[in-house]
């Protein structure tokens, strides 16, 4: 995982949020969401590079990450 790779995924992709959350009535919540998975969209790599978007997927659906829940 490139560190570098997934802040500047995280800054682009907040960027886009914040400009467009109120068109979409989008909040706090789900700005932390989109900011964990521009974080961790790669953590994949450390099981498979070979499709690791699907590996990435798995860790992030089957693990508790401090804050978010499914509710």
């Amino acid at each position: 995982m490139d560190p570098t790779h997934a802040e500047i995924v995280k800054g682009f992709a907040l960027k886009l949020f914040d400009e467009l959350m109120q068109d979409h009535g989008l909040g706090p919540r789900e700005r932390l969401q989109l900011q964990t998975a521009a974080i961790l969209h790669e953590a994949g790599r450390f099981v498979d590079n070979r499709s690791h978007h699907k590996h990435s997927f798995y860790l992030i659906a089957n693990s508790e990450v401090f804050g978010l829940s499914r509710e």
